[in-house]
C-alpha cells in the first residue's frame, strides 16, 4: 500500500537522513518508540523535548528482532537521560514529525513498519566481527571477549561497560572513557577510564591488553605523577605480570584483567540483584551502544549476542 500523506514521506525521509549519519542505536530506538506510541494511539500528541513514554521498554526491540531479525540495545537507550538537549535535537525533530502524521491508524501503522525496516536494514548491514555461541555461559562470554585480539579496543570497552553498569544509578557518579589510542591530554581524561563523583576523581583505570612490562608500568606512573601529589588510586589491568618486577607504589594496584572483570561482573549480580545472564546482557548492551557506537565509533567491534 502506498503512503497517502506528505507528512509520512517527510518523516521517512528525515529518518533516512539520520541513519546516514550513523547515530547511536539508542537514538533510533527512542525515535521508533515515539512512532510506536503514535501507532498505538493515532490521536496521540507527544512533547518533542521529552523522551517518549516507554522509551526504556524492550517492546520495540522485541518487535524489530522478531519481525526483521535485527538487534536493538537489550536494555534500551541507556545513554539518554532527562529531557532531550541540543545534542539530541534530531530526536526532538523526529517526534515533531510524528505529531504531524495523520490520524489514520492504517497509515501510521504502515509508516512504523517502513521506519522499523529502515533501522533494521541499517543494523543488519553492519555485521559485528564478534559472534558468540548461543550456549555460552556468561563467564565464558566475558573471558572470550577479553581474549579477542583487538589491540586493546575490545578490552577497554568491556572494562568501561562493566564499570558503567556497576555504577548505573549511583547518585552523582559517572564513568567516562575515551576512544582507544586517543591521548589523555587530547581527551581531557586522566586514564583510559575514570570514575568521577561530582567532578572529583574517585579512581582511574589503565587497561593493558598485554603482559605488563617495566617500561609500560613506568610510563603509567609518570603519567599520573605529572600534576604532583595524586589523590586517587590507579588500577593497572593487564593480561599478566610478574609481581617481583614492579616496585610497590602507594595507591597503584596491578590486577589481572580477567580477574578484575569477573569480580566486577559478580559485584553487578550482587548489587543489582539480577541473574548472571541478565548482567552480561546489560554489560554488552552498554558496550555495543555506549562504547562501540558513541565513543569508539566502530561498529565492527560490536558483539552479536
Amino acid at each position: 500500500m502506498d503512503l497517502q500523506h506528505p507528512a509520512s514521506l517527510a518523516l521517512l525521509a528525515f529518518l533516512e537522513s539520520e541513519i546516514s549519519q550513523n547515530r547511536a542505536l539508542g537514538d533510533y530506538q527512542t525515535m521508533l518508540r515515539a512512532l510506536w506510541n503514535k501507532r498505538k494511539n493515532s490521536d496521540l500528541h507527544q512533547t518533542p523535548t521529552t523522551l517518549p513514554k516507554g522509551y526504556r521498554s524492550r517492546t520495540v526491540r522485541e518487535y524489530v528482532r522478531k519481525k526483521f531479525g535485527a538487534l536493538l540495545p537489550y536494555w534500551g537507550p541507556t545513554a539518554i537521560r532527562g529531557d532531550l538537549t541540543d545534542k539530541k535535537a534530531h530526536i526532538s525533530t523526529f517526534i515533531s514529525l510524528v505529531n504531524e502524521l495523520s490520524n489514520d491508524a492504517v497509515e501510521v501503522d504502515r509508516v512504523f513498519e517502513l521506519a522499523a525496516k529502515m533501522v533494521a536494514d541499517y543494523i543488519n548491514a553492519k555485521s559485528p566481527i564478534i559472534q558468540l555461541p548461543e550456549a555460552s555461559q556468561p563467564q565464558q562470554v566475558l573471558i572470550s571477549l577479553l581474549n579477542t585480539k583487538s589491540r586493546g579496543r575490545v578490552q577497554q570497552g568491556i572494562v568501561y561497560a562493566l564499570l558503567k553498569t556497576l555504577y548505573e544509578g549511583v547518585p552523582h557518579t559517572t564513568v567516562r572513557t575515551k576512544s582507544v589510542f586517543a591521548g589523555d591530554a587530547q581527551s581531557g581524561q586522566l586514564g583510559d577510564i575514570d570514575v568521577i563523583e561530582q567532578e572529583i576523581i574517585l579512581s582511574v583505570f589503565e587497561v593493558k591488553a598485554q603482559a605488563l612490562n617495566i617500561s609500560t608500568y613506568e610510563e603509567v606512573i609518570r603519567t599520573h605523577s605529572i600534576s604532583g601529589e595524586r589523590h586517587y588510586p590507579v588500577f593497572i589491568l593487564a593480561e599478566s605480570f610478574q609481581p617481583d618486577l614492579f616496585e610497590e607504589i602507594q595507591n597503584v594496584f596491578i590486577i589481572r584483567l580477567r580477574d578484575f572483570c569477573l569480580s566486577i561482573l559478580a559485584e553487578i549480580v550482587i548489587s543489582k540483584r539480577i541473574s548472571t545472564e541478565d548482567s552480561i546482557r546489560q554489560v554488552l548492551s552498554v558496550y555495543n551502544t555506549d562504547f562501540c557506537d558513541m565513543i569508539q565509533q566502530d561498529r565492527t567491534l560490536r558483539v552479536d549476542y
